[in-house]
């Protein structure tokens, strides 16, 4: 059984916040799948995914809908992925912070609980 370190959340709604990073001297702008205090998985179009490797570095930002609220994040890259959606293709990257980053009443107010949804 898998225990993670802290709740992970997601929503249609947290699906809506943008990423903007840079891993090397790559930029990848994308859309957060999932958050927790700990770590963010991201999804975006592929682009340049060979020069993206697990153990790779990572800073940037989470950005609201709105523009009016925004969490500064750097990382590690412990995920690679991708998906299929409506014949699209997509990267997934799980991400694991440098340091934990406490979840603002806006993210969790928006989210739910993936850890506990299912059970």
């Amino acid at each position: 059984m898998e225990r993670r370190r802290a709740p992970r959340y997601s929503s249609e709604e947290l699906c809506k916040f943008e990423v903007h990073a840079n891993i090397e001297d790559l930029a990848f702008n994308g859309f957060v799948f999932d958050i927790s205090e700990v770590g963010v998985g991201l999804i975006g179009p592929i682009n340049d995914e060979h020069k993206i490797a697990l153990g790779s570095h990572l800073k940037g930002y989470i950005q609201s809908p709105d523009r009016s609220n925004r969490i500064l994040f750097e990382g590690t890259i412990v995920r690679k992925d991708f998906i299929t959606y409506e014949d699209q293709d997509y990267l997934i990257l799980g991400i694991n912070f440098s340091v934990r980053i406490p979840m603002p009443g806006y993210i969790t107010k928006l989210a739910i609980s993936i850890d506990k949804a299912f059970f």
